[in-house]
């Protein structure tokens, strides 16, 4: 028998973020059914359904990845992909088609929840000044939480797969990689907008490190601070 380890069946992203969306969904149709007859019952449910399926994708990920590392995490991470066949695979394979089907990288993918979360903070800040809009708060509350999940662990895989194929971070100690060695640099991108004591060696990934920081610090300081001083007022 051969030792060569096997690609995990959820490495594909396609295939993660499909299974994502069957618990966001039941979970949704209860939401829907309870509050159908409120007047914010379809933002409601949408809300929830986003947060749901953002959080869940999240915790794909980490259930994929999260124990992974040296040979098994290289293939898991660069050749998750090649498992999709026929026309599937075939237009995964292209990078616009990808983004279309899968949201594309962590950078693309930020930016649309990034955008997503903005427009619902804002219906929020609108929705506040009716007294039946506590409903759609809370549900954006739900929302928001899962997409900041969301854009931490898609760049912790993000970071992996750049630096598995190009040798772009140099971390402290010996060894081979893990996926908690890029969560940990994703988790200080996110909080303190810095990469602590990973080196950053190439050009791709400082690109991918900036833009993180960046829809970090505009996710922390404007939609999160938002968010909170309408929970509070």
């Amino acid at each position: 028998m051969s030792d060569t380890p096997r690609v995990p069946w959820l490495a594909s992203d396609l295939r993660r973020l499909n299974i994502a969306s069957v618990p966001a969904m039941l979970l949704s149709v209860p939401v829907y059914l309870l509050t159908r007859r409120d007047q914010f019952a379809f933002p409601v449910t949408w809300l929830c359904y986003w947060g749901l399926y953002a959080a869940s994708a999240a915790a794909l990920i980490a259930l994929t990845f999260g124990r992974l590392s040296g040979d098994r995490l290289r293939l898991a991470a660069l050749h998750g992909r090649v498992q999709e066949r026929g026309l599937t695979g075939r237009l995964m394979r292209r990078r616009r088609w990808r983004i279309f089907l899968t949201g594309g990288e962590a950078p693309t993918w930020s930016a649309l929840i990034s955008v997503i979360s903005l427009a619902i903070v804002v219906a929020l800040a609108v929705a506040q000044r009716n007294p039946a809009g506590s409903l759609l708060l809370a549900s954006g509350v739900v929302a928001v939480l899962g997409s900041w999940l969301n854009i931490l662990f898609t760049f912790a895989l993000h970071y992996a797969r750049i630096d598995l194929r190009d040798g772009a971070l140099g971390f402290p100690g010996e060894g081979s990689r893990a996926f908690s060695d890029y969560f940990y640099l994703a988790v200080a991108g996110q909080v303190t907008f810095g990469t602590t004591d990973v080196e950053v060696r190439s050009r791709r990934m400082r690109r991918a490190v900036t833009w993180h920081a960046l829809v970090a610090f505009a996710f922390n300081t404007v939609i999160v601070a938002i968010l909170v001083s309408l929970l509070v007022s």
